[in-house]
């Protein structure tokens, strides 16, 4: 069934007639086709598609999340014929295949069909969700648990600083006001004799 472009925005991989492949584009749908088979996120492909300088077809020129998916799950990328996008919320109109197009797949059909049923299954986008959700809320906490364990508290801090030791009597002192000094006593004889202070 022959199909042309009937004007608007030139599909990505396509020139403006919408039926001639533009190579460099179309390399591209493949690289990000097989990087998605093989597990990678459509939020890392993106991230490069803009760092690497890549311009969408349309104005704004910058790749999003959005974008990237409705290209990756297009039937014209498989070489068919369609109304809509298959999986799409918010379309005026359900999703019609209507056969094969006119012009060359630029991925193989069985290919296009995995990336659909992956890029289109809900719990995909609920466990994206959950997964920021947690990332942000959870490991956030978690810090400031790490931080507040890790802390010392004002009492630790003034426990841990040691006070200075009390002067200690030394042995004289302590032993009372013995000591070797001498003072003189005259006996009755008249003569002088040495007397020891202690017990005085």
């Amino acid at each position: 069934m022959a199909s042309t472009c009937r004007g608007g925005i030139r599909p990505f991989g396509f020139e403006k007639d919408g039926m001639t492949i533009r190579e460099s584009e179309a390399k591209i749908i493949r690289e990000s086709a097989k990087s998605v088979l093989a597990g990678r996120t459509l939020a890392a492909l993106t991230r490069e598609l803009n760092e690497q300088g890549v311009q969408t077809s349309d104005r704004s020129g910058e790749w999003k999340y959005g974008a990237l998916r409705d290209m990756l799950i297009r039937p014209r990328d498989a070489g068919l014929l369609a109304r809509g996008l298959p999986g799409k919320s918010g379309q005026s109109y359900a999703y019609e295949e209507i056969g094969p197009a006119s012009w060359e797949a630029i991925i193989p059909e069985h290919e296009w069909r995995a990336i659909v049923t992956m890029l289109t299954d809900p719990s995909r986008r609920n466990n994206q969700g959950n997964e920021k959700k947690w990332l942000g809320s959870v490991c956030t906490a978690a810090a400031c648990r790490c931080l507040a364990r890790t802390a010392p508290s004002a009492r630790a801090e003034a426990s841990s600083v040691r006070r200075p030791t009390e002067a200690q009597p030394s042995a004289s002192t302590s032993a009372g006001t013995c000591s070797a000094a001498r003072h003189p006593r005259t006996s009755r004889s008249g003569r002088s004799r040495p007397t020891s202070m202690c017990g005085m």
